[in-house]
């Protein structure tokens, strides 16, 4: 089981992803060219890698990746321009693992939309961003080649995402009451609310338990009471 995901800076790392980058070839036309170019742009900070990283003896091993780097021409707009896993740990929940921490940094980054493309005939890539909450946009010839891309985008300017992290579901209210400056209403799963208190705006969340039952993993959508009544 890989370790975790982070923003590769290590140059180390860059060339890990770089190696496996090049790889895995997704019949796209003079790849190896694009995967040289990505590979230096990485390096000048012009592209960031964020990485899948398992520990094989002891070596921190990339088994999976998202690059990303901001739109040439809106600057509000995050690309997403490589995205795979290793074939090994696919069809397991490991892209969007990676991809939470891509959202995760576009929404600290100030960015209001995320953009994607894939061969339109990738069922699964595409079923995986639309999980996320992607949608395809368009359907075009991107590439000079026969294949057909869908455009996926993802706005990020209604909602702002918080990922937070505790031993109890009481650490985590006062975490993020602390962030909203309010005190916060906690609903159960069957939608009863915990206590009469004033929050900030409507949430919706997803609570995930690991394995050992003590930490407890909560992602809170926030849209603002402004934004739901302006619908």
């Amino acid at each position: 089981m890989p370790d975790k995901v982070e923003l590769i800076t290590d140059p180390s790392l860059i060339n890990e992803i770089y190696s496996f980058i090049r790889a895995q070839n997704l019949d796209y036309p003079n790849y190896d060219q694009w995967a040289k170019k990505c590979y230096d742009e990485l390096l000048l900070n012009q592209k960031k890698a964020f990485g899948l990283i398992k520990k094989i003896d002891g070596k921190p091993v990339i088994v999976g990746n998202i690059i990303v780097q901001t739109h040439k021409s809106d600057p509000s707009v995050l690309e997403l321009k490589n995205g795979r896993v290793d074939p090994l740990y696919r069809k397991k929940g490991w892209f969007k693992f990676i991809y939470r921490e891509v959202e995760k940094y576009a929404i600290e980054n100030g960015y209001k939309r995320i953009i994607a493309d894939a061969h339109i005939d990738a069922d699964d890539v595409i079923g995986a961003m639309k999980r996320s909450g992607f949608k395809i946009e368009a359907k075009e010839n991107l590439y000079g080649s026969k294949s057909i891309e869908a455009v996926l985008v993802k706005d990020l300017n209604r909602n702002r995402i918080i990922l937070l992290a505790a031993h109890d579901i009481t650490s985590l209210l006062i975490k993020l009451g602390a962030i909203l400056k309010k005190t916060v209403l906690f609903y159960h799963a069957d939608g009863t609310s915990r206590d009469n208190a004033e929050i900030l705006g409507s949430y919706r969340k997803n609570i995930i338990q690991k394995e050992n039952n003590r930490v407890q993993m909560v992602l809170f959508e926030i849209c603002s009471l402004e934004q739901d009544k302006s619908r």
